[in-house]
C-alpha cells in the first residue's frame, strides 16, 4: 500500500515562522530606534549641560628679589559669549570685570577666585617669595622724622620736627612678651595693643617715647597735646582714660604720617625691659636707678635712670599702661596697670600696680609708643 509522505513544512507553518521572524525583526528595529533616540536625547542633554569653566591667570609684576611690594594681576577668561562676572581678591573683595590688580607687601600664598556669568567658578593660588624680609636691625624712619643718635644695640633715637624723641625697641622674633601672659587676672588684648603686636610682627620692632610724656597746648586750638621731650615736667595727675586718649591722639595732633601712637601696653613695657636687661643685666629688678626723692623732676634729669638711650623707666613717675586687671565683680570700676616706680614709691621698673581708671596722682604719668601701621 502506498502512503503519500506528509510535508511537515507546509505553507501554513512556513507562514507562521515567517510571521514570527518578521515580528522579531520589527521588535529589534523598534528597540534599536528607541535606543538611538534615547542616546541622542542624552547626548543632547549632556551637550546642553556642559558649560565652559573660566580660566584664571595670575601674574607677578616682578621676579626680582628684595622687593618692598609686588603687584599681582589677575585676569579671567571663559570660552563662551557670556563672559566673566566677578573676580575676588585674597581679602574677599568681589570686584566686577575680568581683570584686577592687587598689591602685597609680605611673602605668602594669595588665593584669587572668579565667577563666569554662566555660573561656573574656579579659584587659583599664587606664591609670593621675593619680598625683602625685615629685621630688627633695620628700623624704619617715619616721614618727618630723622635719626638723631645711637645704634640699634645702644638705642636708636629718632626725632620729629618738634623735638619729640623716640627710641627703637628691636623685637627679632616679631612677638611681644609679658610677665603676666599666663595670669588670667590680667588682660592686654585691647584694639591698640593688638595693632601694636601686628605692627611688630611685620616690622620687628617699635618705638618707645624716650622721655615720660609731658603736656603742651596747641595755640591754634587751645588743646592739650602729649609730647616726649627732654627737660619737661611730666604730665601727671592724669587718670587712665585721659592718658589713653591723649596718647592715641598724639599722632594726629602732631600730624605724623604713616605711623600711629598709643599708650604703652603691658607687652610693650615688658619687652622693652627684656631688651634692656640684655645690655644692662638686672635693670628691670633694680631699686637704685630711679628718682625716688619724693619730688618729680623734669624729664631726663637722673642719669642713673638712663639706659639704652631711654630715660626714667625706673622712677620719677609711675606710668599707665593699657593692661587691664580683670575683676570678677563687674559692678566695680575697671582697673588698669601702672608700671615702674615713682618719686614717692621706690619700686622696680618691672613692678606693676593696679588702680581704678578714674584714679589719679601727682606721681602718675604716661609714655607713648609709636608704631608703623600694618
Amino acid at each position: 500500500m502506498y502512503y503519500k509522505k506528509k510535508n511537515f513544512f507546509n505553507k501554513y507553518v512556513i507562514m507562521g515562522i515567517t510571521a514570527v521572524i518578521l515580528i522579531a525583526i520589527i521588535g529589534i528595529v523598534v528597540v534599536l530606534i528607541n535606543s538611538a533616540r534615547i542616546s541622542q536625547e542624552k547626548e543632547k542633554k549632556t551637550t546642553v549641560d556642559v558649560k565652559p569653566e573660566p580660566v584664571l591667570t595670575l601674574e607677578k609684576s616682578t621676579e626680582e628679589p628684595n622687593q618692598t611690594s609686588v603687584k599681582i594681576t589677575a585676569t579671567a577668561t571663559v570660552a563662551d559669549e557670556e563672559g566673566i562676572n566677578t573676580i575676588t581678591d585674597p581679602e574677599g573683595n568681589e570686584k566686577p570685570g575680568n581683570k584686577i590688580e592687587y598689591t602685597v607687601t609680605k611673602n605668602g600664598d594669595y588665593t584669587f577666585s572668579t565667577y563666569a556669568k554662566n555660573g561656573k567658578f574656579v579659584e587659583k593660588k599664587i606664591t609670593i617669595n621675593n619680598i625683602k624680609e625685615r629685621t630688627a636691625d633695620e628700623p624704619y624712619i617715619p616721614e618727618g622724622f630723622k635719626h638723631l643718635e645711637g645704634t640699634v644695640v645702644e638705642g636708636y633715637v629718632i626725632v620729629d620736627q618738634n623735638q619729640n624723641e623716640f627710641v627703637w625697641v628691636p623685637v627679632p622674633s616679631g612677638q611681644l612678651s609679658s610677665d603676666n601672659i599666663q595670669n588670667t587676672k590680667y588682660n592686654d588684648r585691647s584694639t591698640v595693643a593688638n595693632e601694636l603686636q601686628n605692627s611688630v610682627a611685620k616690622y620687628k620692632g617699635f618705638y618707645i617715647g624716650r622721655y615720660e610724656g609731658s603736656q603742651a597746648t596747641l595755640q591754634s586750638t587751645n588743646k592739650s597735646v602729649l609730647l616726649t621731650r627732654k627737660g619737661m615736667i611730666p604730665w601727671t595727675n592724669i587718670d587712665y582714660e585721659t592718658a589713653s586718649r591723649v596718647a592715641l591722639e598724639m599722632y594726629k595732633d602732631l600730624k605724623y604720617k604713616d605711623v600711629k601712637t598709643s599708650l604703652m601696653s603691658g607687652f610693650a613695657w615688658y619687652t622693652t625691659l627684656s631688651w634692656i636687661d640684655q645690655r644692662v643685666p638686672l635693670f628691670s629688678s633694680s631699686t637704685d636707678r630711679g628718682n625716688y626723692s619724693g619730688q618729680v623732676y623734669p624729664t631726663g634729669t637722673f642719669k642713673s635712670d638712663f639706659v639704652n638711650n631711654i630715660w626714667d623707666l625706673a622712677g620719677n613717675v609711675r606710668e599707665w599702661t593699657t593692661e587691664q586687671y580683670v575683676r570678677t565683680d563687674t559692678s566695680q570700676e575697671d582697673q588698669r596697670v601702672l608700671r615702674g616706680g615713682s618719686a614717692s614709691v621706690p619700686n622696680t621698673p618691672i613692678k606693676s600696680t593696679v588702680q581704678p581708671v578714674s584714679s589719679k596722682d601727682t606721681t602718675w604719668g604716661l609714655r607713648p609708643v609709636l608704631y608703623k601701621e600694618n
